[in-house]
């Protein structure tokens, strides 16, 4: 009776039905569920190479699984090792939760059987992507497409990703996937009231989530990431699309490690306009064209970043202050950012958001689009070194390892180290051609290594994160934090040597590959600056490093110093030559001699780089210094640097260089005055036949020095006969 009577009431007759509350007969008839404010286990995203899960637990968390697959050719991708890089991510999060504050937490430090293929964090709140699912309407709108469509909260999450990006920035972390789905934002009252209550949007706590592409100068690439360039987004900086293409030419994630700051800032101004596109609620008045532009203008000026130079400061505390400007502006510090919820757009009608060109208020914002993911690259086209690059899996253990073993691997920068060795050289053979003389390697100086006090017993805490705050270290900027770093290795190698060795490997093997990579100069000086340093103090796999590279400008060299372009200046430059006088640069500034030749006899001719004589004069003079031993390979060295010595100055003579004798003439002076009879000799030709005017006493004086020489007396003596007439001054 009571259910015919409720199907005869008018069922806009709200008010009796509100009066009325009857038994229900049967089960609870569930309503439909919210794609964004339900909880519980749910599957985010599960495609070919990663799965997404909530959680039915609580607190909430979220589980990200990376999968390995087999595609119809039989070929096997795993992608464990993103997991693996972003559980490496978490840690350091954790560990300084108070310098990141806008980055999701893991739960927990990650176990060792998790480690291989999951990533667990907290809830870090409701991501952009599902906001902009919900119709909202404050207390001055009407129904909006989303929350951000009133202009204060749109300047108010513009703010809040620039506060999040710059606590990254800051540390040198790049995240490189900014997009609606990896940016989060927490709601108060929590859980969802309903029955139309009141929720605001708690900006402060915005989260940054999924690091697995991110990259760091601490947390360095072993493999290439697997962003596919073939397929760009539009929110994909083309910073970024370049580096990814670099990196698979060269077979090396080098380019992908240079990016900055910039690429994640692009990404940010593509999202805004594209959340801004259907129109942005502002006050009305004039102030709201103004407003308006000002808005549009911020967009554009991050999405500018894509073809900006890289600046120092940071550019984010400026943006932050025009917000703030803005949101004075609309008068958005005085409006309520509480906001109803008027229902939610479905998945079928967010697919059919239109981008760009949408202009009515009531259009859903296009759903953000997946990031490409490609298969792992399986045969790299080029390789360093053979087989030795250590994945991160190693790393991991090696940790544990340390932590077994009850080592304490941690000490700050000030402990100090091991001083670098002055000269320090590693010996090779010599390969004798013809002109320029080719001189044998450089000689071993090992290091004597300063004794380290014992390390004192760590706690367990301690003992789990020393194997990455050592991995840290040594991959430091700073010489002297690595070179205390690897003082620390080189004693751990004694009571955990098996570890300490895989450890060492895969240093070796970063340097190695930095060093053979088309990175900049200066990074590739240091990574061979260290291979050097760990080689002479006893490690073999930098020694194989650097033996490796010595071998590859060797061989090299027998092609370009045979061709007619060096010997004689003739003819096309070798395809070759500009890369191997910059490894020759890199092995002349770590003493290595037969690559000084080669550089002071390039410098001093123009090949390959900018002729320069007195460079080459210094860098001859430099050779001769370091091949003062008595023995057969520094004689030969010795030999070879005096004929080119001699070259030179016999062109500065004949070619009256003023402006290269009068800036050698102090260095030539300084050997002069030591006893060197050859310095005597051609100090008296440059007085006579270069120097304007023409100091015949200094010459006459210098000559009868080299006299004194019997190896230069026959010669002196001549000369000193023969002054004034031999080599005539042109006429002024």
């Amino acid at each position: 009776m009571v259910l015919n009577y409720l199907k005869r009431k008018n069922p806009d007759d709200g008010e009796i039905l509100e009066r009325r509350i009857e038994p229900r007969l049967g089960p609870e008839l569930c309503g439909a569920k919210s794609e964004v404010f339900d909880s519980g286990r749910k599957t985010i995203v599960d495609c070919a190479h990663v799965k997404v899960e909530r959680l039915e637990t609580y607190p909430v968390l979220f589980s990200k699984v990376f999968k390995e697959f087999e595609d119809s050719k039989g070929q096997r991708y795993d992608y464990r090792y993103w997991a693996e890089r972003e559980n490496f991510f978490l840690r350091e999060f954790l560990k300084k939760q108070n310098e990141f504050t806008h980055v999701v937490q893991a739960r927990h430090l990650i176990s060792e059987n998790e480690a291989a293929k999951q990533v667990l964090t907290c809830d870090a709140g409701i991501t952009i992507a599902d906001w902009l699912r919900v119709k909202s309407r404050y207390a001055d709108t009407a129904t909006l497409s989303h929350p951000f469509q009133r202009s204060d909260a749109f300047l108010r999450l513009i703010r809040a990703c620039l506060v999040a990006l710059k606590q990254i920035h800051d540390h040198r972390i790049v995240h490189c996937d900014i997009k609606e789905d990896n940016i989060c934002i927490p709601y108060a009252p929590n859980p969802f009231p309903g029955d139309g209550q009141k929720i605001h949007l708690e900006f402060e706590k915005l989260k940054l989530i999924d690091f697995a592409f991110s990259i760091a100068h601490a947390i360095p690439l072993t493999q290439i990431l697997v962003i596919n360039p073939d397929e760009r987004l539009p929110y994909q900086s083309e910073l970024l699309i370049s580096a990814l293409r670099s990196d698979r030419r060269s077979g090396c994630p080098n380019a992908v490690q240079q990016l900055d700051y910039r690429v994640d800032l692009f990404s940010l101004g593509y999202m805004a306009e594209k959340i801004s596109a259907a129109g942005l609620d502002c006050p009305p008045g004039p102030v709201d064209i103004r407003a308006l532009e000002d808005v549009r203008s911020l967009v554009q000026k991050l999405k500018a970043f894509d073809s900006a130079p890289n600046i120092c400061p940071l550019p984010h505390d400026g943006l932050i202050a025009e917000i703030d400007r803005l949101l004075v502006q609309t008068a958005g510090l005085s409006q309520s950012l509480e906001f109803k919820v008027d229902g939610e757009w479905t998945a079928e009608e967010m697919a059919q958001g239109q981008g760009a060109g949408r202009k009515t208020p009531m259009t859903p914002v296009a759903l953000p689009l997946p990031t490409p993911v490609s298969p792992p690259l399986t045969n790299a086209p080029y390789r360093s070194g053979g087989s030795s690059a250590i994945r991160m899996p190693l790393l991991l253990s090696l940790a544990l390892a340390f932590a077994g073993a009850g080592v304490f691997l941690y000490r700050e920068a000030g402990d100090g180290g091991s001083p670098s060795p002055s000269g320090a050289r590693i010996e090779k053979k010599e390969t004798p051609l013809a002109q320029p003389p080719l001189a044998p390697g450089t000689d071993i100086k090992p290091p004597v290594p300063s004794a380290a006090p014992s390390p004192p017993q760590p706690s367990p805490n301690a003992s789990a994160d020393a194997g990455d705050r050592l991995l840290a270290r040594l991959r430091s900027d700073e010489d002297p934090i690595f070179q205390a770093a690897f003082g620390d290795l080189t004693q751990l190698m004694t009571s955990s040597k098996p570890a300490a060795a895989g450890i060492a490997e895969s240093i070796a093997a970063e340097y190695g590959d930095a060093l053979a990579s088309p990175s900049p100069q200066a990074t590739r000086s240091r990574a061979l600056g260290r291979l050097i340093w760990m080689a002479n103090a006893g490690n073999p796999f930098a020694a194989q490093r650097v033996a490796a590279f010595e071998k590859h400008y060797d061989e090299v060299k027998q092609t370009v110093a045979k061709t007619v372009w060096w010997v004689r200046g003739q003819g096309a430059q070798p395809e070759e030559a500009a890369r191997w006088m910059e490894d020759g640069a890199l092995l002349a500034e770590n003493g290595d001699r037969p690559a000084m030749l080669d550089l002071a006899f390039a410098r001093g001719y123009g090949r390959a780089l900018k002729q320069d004589r007195v460079t080459s004069v210094e860098s001859y003079l430099k050779v001769i210094a370091h091949a003062a031993g008595g023995d057969e390979i520094s004689t030969r060295i010795r030999q070879s640097a005096v004929r080119g010595l001699a070259a030179i100055l016999n062109i500065i003579v004949e070619q009256k260089d003023q402006d290269a004798a009068k800036r050698l003439l102090p260095a030539l002076e300084s050997k002069a005055d030591s006893g060197a009879a050859d310095m005597q000799y051609y100090l008296g030709l440059l007085s006579e036949c270069v120097t304007h005017p023409a100091n015949l006493d200094a010459a006459r004086q210098w000559y009868r020095r080299a006299a004194a020489d019997p190896a230069w007396k026959r010669t002196a003596d001549h000369k000193a006969r023969l002054l004034g007439r031999w080599c005539p001054r042109r006429p002024v």
